[in-house]
């Protein structure tokens, strides 16, 4: 049994949403209040109310791939901090709420993305932002190279969730190293890891645009992506396009055409394009980068054999030190619960039964081993994506269990 959508009425609640899901990495970089983003606290409002107000309540069958590791780090954490008591470095309260968000993100990913996303809209709203996104670099290019002036695309009325980036002198970075547009994000590597899922859509999705709108799109997005000096837009980049090609126009004389032009179009840029010619060296010259992405591997290799296994705890990690995503679920989970995320995408991938959908699983899994967004709110944004795209919508009721 399962939810049927009324493709000729589109019910409000999922345009609602699905514009509220296209925000939400946005929204998630300003504070509500503790430690709970604008957008966080948005999605727990949408999440009581379908919780109360909706008649039937269904579960993505999804659950069933991001289940086992979901019960795998409650266990561990009442494990390690009831039955061992060594929880080190954090105490019991902060380890919690990292696990507790770790659930809360997942589970209303399964529930709630499902029955209130519109494949359309979230797709044009993704993308509208992401070409918006890139528009402004180039603005912030022009405003300093042409007028000597910084602007930054924030909400200067709202406190930033992350204080820090509040009280960054960036005439003095810029000054002292390059400048680095940031967009509407707080970082180069946040707007390339948004403006990326938006150009997925564009290649991928048939009916999204029409073929002019997404050709200039595309081409605003990609070179937006190389101005942002993030060298892990690059790769992005490269995984989207060779998927493109590899899935769109095979191996043929128009492939090879395509990819030749490519090259020569990247070289042009590579030595006439400021932006491009940065990012590119900091992915392949740049020794810090990959050190910063790398070096917290040794966290892990340090353990004894047992926490080796099954980690020290999810949300457990050494202070001041840089770990990756992958990083932090083999030092806080072991190599079991890194196994189970190997399988939650797997399983999300197999299961994904429409394009967009698998190319946001593969390229959420590919930021597994560059960034800390697994470890955040975009793990809600992400799967959400995956598990709400889908078109044949998988799942099961739980109304006549609960009531």
């Amino acid at each position: 049994m399962g939810y049927a959508i009324n493709n000729r009425k589109r019910p409000k609640s999922q345009t609602y949403f699905s514009i509220f899901l296209a925000l939400y990495p946005v929204l998630c970089l300003y504070k509500a209040f503790a430690s709970f983003t604008i957008g966080d606290v948005i999605l727990i409002c949408a999440l009581l109310c379908y919780i109360f107000f909706s008649k039937t309540i269904t579960i993505s069958k999804k659950l069933f791939a991001v289940a086992p590791l979901m019960a795998y780090v409650v266990v561990l954490f009442l494990i390690r901090n009831l039955l061992i008591g060594d929880i080190s470095g954090l105490t019991a309260t902060t380890v919690f709420f990292r696990v507790f968000k770790f659930i809360f993100y997942l589970s209303a990913a399964v529930t709630i993305s499902p029955k209130y996303i519109s494949r359309s809209i979230l797709e044009k709203g993704v993308v509208l932002i992401s070409t918006l996104a890139a528009l402004f670099i180039y603005l912030q290019y022009i405003f300093y190279y042409g007028f000597g002036q910084i602007i930054l695309g924030r909400i200067s009325f709202l406190p930033l969730y992350l204080e820090e980036y509040g009280q960054i002198d960036y005439d003095l970075v810029f000054g002292t190293y390059y400048f680095r547009p940031t967009s509407f994000f707080l970082e180069p590597a946040m707007a390339s890891q948004y403006m990326v899922v938006g150009l997925a859509f564009l290649l991928f999705s048939k009916n999204i645009f029409k073929s002019r709108t997404k050709a200039v799109c595309t081409v605003i997005i990609t070179a937006g992506i190389l101005m942002t000096t993030a060298a892990q837009g690059i790769i992005y980049l490269v995984v989207v396009f060779a998927l493109y090609m590899i899935q769109t126009l095979g191996f043929n004389m128009r492939s090879i055409f395509i990819v030749f032009s490519a090259f020569l179009i990247a070289l042009a840029a590579y030595i006439f394009v400021p932006g491009a010619k940065l990012a590119l060296d900091r992915l392949l010259f740049n020794d810090g980068a990959s050190d910063a992405r790398l070096g917290s591997i040794d966290l892990f290799l340090q353990s004894d054999f047992t926490d080796k296994l099954i980690g020290h705890g999810y949300g457990v990690i050494l202070n001041n030190v840089y770990a990756t995503s992958a990083t932090y679920i083999l030092y806080g989970c072991g190599i079991i619960g890194f196994v189970l995320t190997l399988y939650m995408f797997y399983k999300s991938y197999k299961k994904a039964d429409c394009k967009e959908s698998k190319i946001v699983c593969i390229l959420f899994f590919t930021m597994l081993f560059g960034t800390s967004l697994f470890c955040n709110y975009m793990l809600f944004w992400f799967f959400s994506a995956i598990v709400g795209l889908s078109e044949k919508r998988q799942q099961f009721k739980i109304t006549e269990h609960l009531r």
